[in-house]
Parts: structure tokens; sequence; C-alpha cells
């Protein structure tokens, strides 16, 4: 069984803002991060 823990979003105002919300979804955090945070984030773990 393939096990995701992230999900992002991007949708239009993330686009337009170039942004992306990142979703835990082992936690239900969600954050709306610049793109180069969010792949910091994931990395971090």
């Amino acid at each position: 069984a393939i096990r995701t823990k992230y999900v992002i979003v991007v949708g239009d105002s993330e686009e337009r803002d170039n942004s992306v919300k990142l979703r835990n979804l082992l936690t239900g955090n969600e954050a709306t991060l610049k793109l180069d945070e969010a792949i910091r984030s994931i990395k971090g773990e």
C-alpha cells in the first residue's frame, strides 16, 4: 500500500501568489507556503 503523507494544492490564488497549500494528511495541518518553503518543509523531516 502507498502511504501518502502530503498533498500539495495549487489553485488560482496560489498560482497568482506563487505559493502552494501543503497539507499533512497524518496530522491534518495545512499551510500556505512559497514553493521553495514547501520543499524545505517536506525535506526537513
